[in-house]
């Protein structure tokens, strides 16, 4: 339970920070529009591993 609890808190912390540099640090649309993309894919990434170790599991 104490490792689900820290591994939330840390993501939860990730974006929050992420959104916080992002308000203070303006970009181009151009710039916003290639970091969105990345971002996108990176979740899509991490997702298809948790599942796989969710079916490791399980």
């Amino acid at each position: 339970m104490r490792r689900n609890n820290f591994t939330r808190g840390l993501i939860t912390g990730t974006i929050i920070g992420a959104t916080v540099s992002m308000m203070m640090n303006p970009m181009e649309d151009r710039d916003k529009r290639r970091l969105r993309k990345k971002a996108n894919s990176f979740i899509r990434n991490v997702g298809d591993v948790i599942e796989d170790i969710i079916d490791m599991r399980g």
